[in-house]
Protein backbone atom coordinates (compact mmCIF):
# COMPACT_ATOMS: atom_id res chain seq x y z
CA UNK A 1 0.00 0.00 0.00
CA UNK A 2 1.39 3.47 -0.94
CA UNK A 3 1.26 7.05 0.58
CA UNK A 4 0.60 9.59 -1.93
CA UNK A 5 1.55 13.61 -0.58
CA UNK A 6 -0.47 15.63 -3.42
CA UNK A 7 0.55 19.28 -4.28
CA UNK A 8 3.56 19.53 -1.62
CA UNK A 9 4.68 23.01 -3.33
CA UNK A 10 8.74 24.09 -2.28
CA UNK A 11 9.20 27.93 -2.98
CA UNK A 12 12.59 29.15 -3.32
CA UNK A 13 14.62 32.15 -2.58
CA UNK A 14 14.29 33.58 -5.90
CA UNK A 15 10.70 33.36 -5.48
CA UNK A 16 10.05 30.20 -8.00
CA UNK A 17 8.51 26.88 -6.91
CA UNK A 18 8.23 23.49 -7.58
CA UNK A 19 4.77 21.30 -6.67
CA UNK A 20 4.96 18.06 -6.38
CA UNK A 21 2.68 14.77 -6.59
CA UNK A 22 4.25 11.58 -4.48
CA UNK A 23 3.62 8.22 -4.23
CA UNK A 24 5.74 6.29 -1.79
CA UNK A 25 6.43 2.67 -1.75
CA UNK A 26 7.93 0.60 1.00
CA UNK A 27 9.06 -2.03 -1.63
CA UNK A 28 8.86 -2.33 -5.26
CA UNK A 29 6.67 -5.43 -5.19
CA UNK A 30 3.95 -3.14 -3.98
CA UNK A 31 4.52 -0.70 -6.44
CA UNK A 32 3.96 -3.29 -8.58
CA UNK A 33 0.25 -4.60 -7.11
CA UNK A 34 -1.18 -1.24 -6.84
CA UNK A 35 0.05 -1.21 -10.73
CA UNK A 36 -1.76 -4.70 -11.58
CA UNK A 37 -5.10 -3.10 -10.42
CA UNK A 38 -4.82 0.51 -12.28
CA UNK A 39 -5.42 1.49 -15.61
CA UNK A 40 -3.89 4.23 -17.63
CA UNK A 41 -4.64 7.79 -17.34
CA UNK A 42 -4.51 8.59 -21.09
CA UNK A 43 -4.22 6.12 -24.45
CA UNK A 44 -0.87 9.08 -24.80
CA UNK A 45 1.04 6.87 -22.72
CA UNK A 46 2.63 3.46 -24.33
CA UNK A 47 0.75 0.29 -22.56
CA UNK A 48 3.94 -1.24 -21.18
CA UNK A 49 2.77 -4.84 -20.69
CA UNK A 50 1.83 -5.55 -23.90
CA UNK A 51 4.78 -3.39 -26.22
CA UNK A 52 7.33 -5.32 -27.47
CA UNK A 53 10.40 -2.63 -26.05
CA UNK A 54 12.06 -0.57 -29.52
CA UNK A 55 15.61 -1.04 -27.91
CA UNK A 56 17.33 -3.96 -26.15
CA UNK A 57 17.82 -2.78 -22.50
CA UNK A 58 20.29 -5.42 -21.28
CA UNK A 59 18.13 -7.86 -22.21
CA UNK A 60 14.96 -6.46 -21.37
CA UNK A 61 12.70 -7.19 -24.38
CA UNK A 62 9.05 -7.25 -22.70
CA UNK A 63 7.21 -6.06 -19.67
CA UNK A 64 7.83 -10.20 -17.78
CA UNK A 65 11.15 -9.58 -18.47
CA UNK A 66 11.60 -6.63 -16.23
CA UNK A 67 9.52 -8.62 -13.33
CA UNK A 68 12.30 -12.06 -13.38
CA UNK A 69 15.15 -9.00 -13.17
CA UNK A 70 12.85 -7.51 -10.09
CA UNK A 71 13.63 -10.79 -8.26
CA UNK A 72 16.47 -12.68 -9.49
CA UNK A 73 18.91 -9.62 -9.25
CA UNK A 74 20.58 -7.69 -12.40
CA UNK A 75 23.64 -10.68 -12.12
CA UNK A 76 26.24 -8.84 -14.67
CA UNK A 77 26.87 -6.38 -12.22
CA UNK A 78 26.58 -8.49 -8.77
CA UNK A 79 30.55 -9.48 -9.05
CA UNK A 80 31.67 -6.48 -9.53
CA UNK A 81 30.07 -4.67 -7.08
CA UNK A 82 30.24 -8.04 -4.74
CA UNK A 83 34.27 -7.62 -4.79
CA UNK A 84 34.03 -4.34 -3.10
CA UNK A 85 31.46 -5.80 -0.65
CA UNK A 86 33.55 -8.12 0.55
CA UNK A 87 36.62 -5.44 1.77
CA UNK A 88 34.17 -3.11 3.35
CA UNK A 89 32.63 -5.62 5.26
CA UNK A 90 35.75 -7.35 6.44
CA UNK A 91 36.18 -4.92 9.33
CA UNK A 92 32.79 -4.14 9.73
CA UNK A 93 32.36 -5.69 13.01
CA UNK A 94 35.29 -3.91 14.64
CA UNK A 95 33.80 -0.52 13.55
CA UNK A 96 30.86 -0.61 14.81
CA UNK A 97 31.25 -1.96 18.25
CA UNK A 98 33.77 -0.14 21.00
CA UNK A 99 35.59 -2.41 23.74
CA UNK A 100 36.09 -1.04 27.10
CA UNK A 101 38.39 -3.24 29.88
CA UNK A 102 37.95 -3.17 33.51
CA UNK A 103 38.47 -4.65 36.69
CA UNK A 104 36.98 -7.50 37.99
CA UNK A 105 36.63 -10.75 39.86
CA UNK A 106 36.67 -12.73 36.84
CA UNK A 107 38.32 -12.20 33.50
CA UNK A 108 40.47 -13.14 30.35
CA UNK A 109 43.60 -12.13 31.89
CA UNK A 110 45.04 -11.81 35.68
CA UNK A 111 46.48 -8.12 37.13
CA UNK A 112 49.59 -10.04 38.66
CA UNK A 113 51.00 -7.25 41.20
CA UNK A 114 46.85 -7.56 42.49
CA UNK A 115 46.84 -11.38 42.46
CA UNK A 116 49.84 -11.49 44.70
CA UNK A 117 48.48 -8.54 47.76
CA UNK A 118 45.20 -10.16 47.41
CA UNK A 119 42.99 -7.66 45.77
CA UNK A 120 39.28 -9.51 44.82
CA UNK A 121 39.19 -7.67 41.81
CA UNK A 122 42.38 -8.78 39.87
CA UNK A 123 41.14 -9.61 36.68
CA UNK A 124 40.80 -7.94 33.59
CA UNK A 125 37.41 -8.16 32.31
CA UNK A 126 35.59 -6.38 29.07
CA UNK A 127 32.11 -5.36 28.04
CA UNK A 128 31.14 -4.32 24.45
CA UNK A 129 28.86 -1.32 23.40
CA UNK A 130 27.33 -0.42 20.21
CA UNK A 131 29.00 2.81 18.62
CA UNK A 132 26.61 4.97 18.15
CA UNK A 133 26.36 5.95 14.26
CA UNK A 134 24.36 8.67 12.21
CA UNK A 135 21.59 7.57 9.70
CA UNK A 136 21.79 9.12 6.34
CA UNK A 137 18.70 9.08 4.32
CA UNK A 138 19.53 9.14 0.64
CA UNK A 139 17.17 9.70 -2.40
CA UNK A 140 18.72 8.60 -5.47
CA UNK A 141 16.52 9.84 -8.68
CA UNK A 142 17.62 7.73 -11.50
CA UNK A 143 15.41 9.35 -14.15
CA UNK A 144 17.60 10.68 -17.36
CA UNK A 145 16.86 11.88 -20.78
CA UNK A 146 16.09 8.60 -23.76
CA UNK A 147 19.57 10.33 -24.97
CA UNK A 148 21.40 8.78 -22.57
CA UNK A 149 22.80 4.95 -22.49
CA UNK A 150 22.57 1.88 -20.60
CA UNK A 151 25.75 1.35 -20.57
CA UNK A 152 25.80 5.03 -18.46
CA UNK A 153 23.01 4.15 -16.19
CA UNK A 154 24.30 1.08 -15.42
CA UNK A 155 27.67 2.93 -14.71
CA UNK A 156 25.87 5.45 -11.99
CA UNK A 157 24.04 3.11 -10.06
CA UNK A 158 27.50 0.75 -9.63
CA UNK A 159 29.32 3.95 -8.77
CA UNK A 160 26.31 5.21 -6.02
CA UNK A 161 26.42 1.42 -4.59
CA UNK A 162 30.14 1.45 -4.14
CA UNK A 163 29.65 5.16 -2.21
CA UNK A 164 26.50 3.43 -0.37
CA UNK A 165 29.55 1.07 0.64
CA UNK A 166 32.37 3.55 1.67
CA UNK A 167 29.56 5.08 3.86
CA UNK A 168 28.52 2.15 5.71
CA UNK A 169 32.48 1.29 6.06
CA UNK A 170 33.23 5.01 7.98
CA UNK A 171 30.09 3.99 10.53
CA UNK A 172 27.02 5.51 8.81
CA UNK A 173 23.70 3.62 8.51
CA UNK A 174 22.28 4.03 4.84
CA UNK A 175 18.22 4.15 4.24
CA UNK A 176 18.28 4.03 0.61
CA UNK A 177 15.48 5.53 -1.79
CA UNK A 178 14.98 5.24 -5.98
CA UNK A 179 13.27 7.79 -7.46
CA UNK A 180 11.69 8.42 -10.68
CA UNK A 181 10.34 12.17 -11.73
CA UNK A 182 8.38 13.59 -14.35
CA UNK A 183 8.26 16.72 -14.44
CA UNK A 184 7.85 20.44 -16.62
CA UNK A 185 8.22 23.55 -15.88
CA UNK A 186 7.04 23.91 -12.04
CA UNK A 187 4.94 20.63 -11.57
CA UNK A 188 6.51 17.14 -11.15
CA UNK A 189 4.92 13.72 -10.54
CA UNK A 190 7.30 11.65 -8.22
CA UNK A 191 7.10 7.74 -7.37
CA UNK A 192 9.57 6.57 -4.66
CA UNK A 193 10.58 3.54 -3.58
CA UNK A 194 12.58 2.51 -0.35
CA UNK A 195 15.22 -0.15 -1.41
CA UNK A 196 17.56 -0.53 1.54
CA UNK A 197 17.07 0.02 5.52
CA UNK A 198 19.47 1.19 7.36
CA UNK A 199 18.78 -1.53 10.54
CA UNK A 200 19.93 -4.31 7.09
CA UNK A 201 22.99 -5.34 5.10
CA UNK A 202 23.21 -3.83 1.94
CA UNK A 203 21.98 -6.84 -0.34
CA UNK A 204 23.98 -6.36 -3.52
CA UNK A 205 21.98 -9.02 -5.69
CA UNK A 206 18.62 -7.14 -4.31
CA UNK A 207 19.58 -3.92 -5.21
CA UNK A 208 21.37 -4.36 -8.42
CA UNK A 209 18.31 -4.30 -10.48
CA UNK A 210 16.49 -0.92 -9.50
CA UNK A 211 19.27 1.35 -9.06
CA UNK A 212 21.33 -0.05 -12.12
CA UNK A 213 19.14 -1.09 -14.15
CA UNK A 214 17.76 1.02 -17.46
CA UNK A 215 14.58 -0.82 -17.88
CA UNK A 216 13.29 -0.23 -14.10
CA UNK A 217 12.85 3.76 -14.78
CA UNK A 218 12.44 2.69 -18.03
CA UNK A 219 9.65 -0.04 -18.36
CA UNK A 220 8.41 -0.27 -14.64
CA UNK A 221 8.52 3.86 -13.75
CA UNK A 222 7.26 4.10 -17.23
CA UNK A 223 4.39 1.90 -15.78
CA UNK A 224 3.78 3.90 -12.80
CA UNK A 225 3.91 6.83 -14.55
CA UNK A 226 0.90 5.90 -17.13
CA UNK A 227 -1.01 4.67 -13.93
CA UNK A 228 -0.77 7.33 -11.45
CA UNK A 229 -3.87 8.72 -10.30
CA UNK A 230 -3.00 12.26 -10.29
CA UNK A 231 -0.42 11.98 -13.28
CA UNK A 232 -0.43 14.10 -16.31
CA UNK A 233 0.45 13.66 -20.04
CA UNK A 234 3.17 15.97 -20.73
CA UNK A 235 3.82 15.67 -24.31
CA UNK A 236 5.47 12.83 -23.79
CA UNK A 237 6.61 11.34 -19.87
CA UNK A 238 8.28 14.81 -19.33
CA UNK A 239 11.56 15.67 -18.18
CA UNK A 240 14.32 14.84 -15.28
CA UNK A 241 14.06 17.44 -12.06
CA UNK A 242 17.45 18.12 -13.37
CA UNK A 243 16.93 19.88 -16.10
CA UNK A 244 15.16 22.22 -15.05
CA UNK A 245 16.41 22.95 -11.41
CA UNK A 246 19.74 23.05 -9.66
CA UNK A 247 21.04 20.21 -7.61
CA UNK A 248 20.47 23.42 -4.35
CA UNK A 249 17.20 23.62 -5.33
CA UNK A 250 16.50 20.22 -5.13
CA UNK A 251 17.96 19.76 -1.82
CA UNK A 252 15.48 22.27 -0.85
CA UNK A 253 12.54 20.50 -2.43
CA UNK A 254 13.81 16.99 -0.89
CA UNK A 255 13.59 18.58 2.81
CA UNK A 256 10.24 19.88 2.38
CA UNK A 257 9.23 16.32 0.46
CA UNK A 258 10.86 13.88 2.94
CA UNK A 259 12.68 14.97 5.91
CA UNK A 260 15.19 17.61 6.97
CA UNK A 261 17.66 14.46 6.84
CA UNK A 262 16.89 13.88 2.99
CA UNK A 263 20.09 13.87 0.60
CA UNK A 264 18.72 13.96 -2.80
CA UNK A 265 20.78 13.04 -5.64
CA UNK A 266 20.49 12.79 -9.17
CA UNK A 267 21.94 10.77 -12.39
CA UNK A 268 21.56 13.38 -14.17
CA UNK A 269 24.49 14.84 -12.13
CA UNK A 270 26.90 12.28 -11.33
CA UNK A 271 27.28 11.35 -15.22
CA UNK A 272 31.25 10.62 -15.43
CA UNK A 273 32.17 10.78 -11.71
CA UNK A 274 33.28 7.98 -9.94
CA UNK A 275 32.94 6.70 -6.41
CA UNK A 276 34.79 8.93 -4.27
CA UNK A 277 33.31 12.50 -5.89
CA UNK A 278 29.98 10.96 -5.51
CA UNK A 279 30.42 10.53 -1.53
CA UNK A 280 32.12 14.42 -1.60
CA UNK A 281 28.75 15.32 -3.00
CA UNK A 282 27.07 13.16 -0.04
CA UNK A 283 29.04 14.48 2.37
CA UNK A 284 28.47 18.37 1.65
CA UNK A 285 24.69 18.19 1.33
CA UNK A 286 25.01 16.22 4.69
CA UNK A 287 26.90 19.01 6.19
CA UNK A 288 24.36 21.80 4.46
Amino acid sequence: MSVIKEKVKTTFNDGSSLTVNLEYYEDAHSMLEDLKKRKRTSNSFYDMETKRLEEDWDGVRKYEDALKLLDNGFEDVVGEIKASTNRYYQRRDQQTKRYKTFNDVQGFQPIVPLVLIGVPNNMINSYMTPIKTKVIDIYYDMTCSCGTSTEQITKNGIELLKCVLGLEKQGYKINLFVCNSYSDKGKADMVCVKVKDSNRPLDIKRLSYPVCHTSYFRVLGFDWYSKFPLGTYRSGYGYALGYHYSAEKLGIMAKNLFSKNAVYIMATEIIAKDEEHIKEILMNRLAA
